[in-house]
């Protein structure tokens, strides 16, 4: 190795994974040495004073950012963020067809508007990871306690994800966002299991999807941390974090409400309209744990009797009409049957070429009707859901 005439120091390094510590002449090392010291050699010992002399300031740098309890925590949330970002470009990929105004200018601007909503959702959803993460006591450098951290965080954050995923397919349906009505619809129903079967083998890419999600959020929420050589007395490492907590949850409440400025109320779902030029663009600025969020509170309207039975109110109003008229029929009246839940498959009108020409169906007396009356192959709905 060809030696050098630098005054004579060692270069000290810890290797993370085993603790070693590694000393070397630099005089014995050269760019030819055959033994490469790593990046992580962070800083450099004078034999003379004893003292440290920085080295590789970079890696230094980077080595801090990573073990920075309050800057891993603050990335956390941001790839949080990068997720519900991901999820509202596959909701306009997947729904293309039915925004044909908007561009790609237009899909980035409303992307952009759509963070202060996604930032709403996201602190709510990890309110808990939030305020576990940010408590200024030492014990959150435990193993056990990270890991509980990165379960909770998975769990709600893949919550998030599965509604956003169920909703890129559900909106093609009813064309909005799912709030929490659905719940309230969906309530009494008695084949939820079925409806669930039929989802997962129709839509089953939508299950990779959320599975590549969640090792979305696994990889990049990173390692745990060990617990930094604190040189702080107990006082000041108290008050500092006191003092960061108090930052974050102000910048939580800001987030929360939409900004920081005091007359901004807390932005609901028509501010979305901010960002949309037309009405229906407005769901690609929202997401739905939002939506389902912030329509929680939202009642339905009660049912109010003014009468006590139905023979005192048909003395008032009644629908029924009863013609009182010796008069003779005539024909000029026209009926509309209106029918809910009923298929294709019932009627035998439409199926005559089924089992051969026998098919008999289950509505003899609507088929009647059909015969003689004027029908349609097809009809299309007027209402978004009945």
């Amino acid at each position: 190795m060809t030696k050098t005439k630098r005054k004579a120091c060692y270069f000290l390094t810890a290797n993370h994974k085993y603790h070693d510590i590694i000393f070397m002449r630099s005089g014995e090392y050269s760019s030819s040495c055959s033994l490469h010291i790593k990046l992580s050699f962070t800083f450099v010992v004078d034999l003379v004073t004893s003292q440290p002399i920085e080295c590789y300031p970079m890696q230094k740098f980077i080595n801090q950012f990573r073990n920075n309890w309050n800057v891993l925590f603050i990335y956390r949330i941001v790839v949080a963020l990068m997720l519900f970002s991901i999820c509202r470009l596959y909701f306009f990929l997947y729904n293309y067809d039915l925004f044909p105004q908007v561009y790609t200018t237009d899909f980035f601007r409303m992307a952009l508007g759509g963070l202060r909503f996604d930032i709403v959702a996201v602190f709510y959803i990890n309110l808990l990871f939030i305020l576990l993460c940010t408590i200024p006591f030492r014990f959150r450098y435990k193993q056990g306690y990270q890991k509980t951290l990165k379960v909770i965080y998975l769990i709600t954050n893949g919550i998030a994800l599965l509604l956003n995923c169920i909703d890129i397919v559900y909106f093609r349906f009813t064309l909005r966002r799912i709030t929490f009505s659905v719940f309230r619809e969906f309530k009494n129903e008695t084949e939820g299991f079925k409806l669930l079967q039929h989802f997962l083998a129709t839509y089953w890419y939508m299950i990779i999807f959320f599975i590549a999600g969640i090792y979305f959020l696994y990889k990049l929420y990173g390692k745990n941390i060990e617990r930094p050589i604190n040189k702080w007395r107990p006082s000041l490492y108290y008050s500092a974090g006191i003092l960061l907590m108090i930052l974050f949850v102000g910048l939580f409440i800001a987030g929360v409400r939409g900004g920081f400025k005091h007359s901004t109320r807390p932005i609901t779902l028509s501010n979305s309209g901010d960002y949309a030029k037309n009405p229906l663009d407005v769901n690609i600025v929202l997401n739905t744990p939002f939506t389902i969020l912030k329509t929680i509170e939202i009642t339905e309207l009660e049912r109010v009797n003014y009468f006590k039975s139905q023979a005192p109110l048909d003395k008032v109003y009644t629908p029924v009409r009863t013609p009182n008229t010796t008069a003779a029929f005539q024909a000029k009246n026209v009926v509309i049957l209106i029918l809910e839940s009923n298929g294709k498959e019932y009627y035998g009108f439409y199926n005559k070429k089924e089992e051969n020409g026998t098919y008999k169906g289950y509505t003899p007396f609507m088929d009647s009707l059909i015969s003689k009356s004027l029908t349609f192959k097809y009809s299309y709905a007027s209402g978004l859901k009945s």
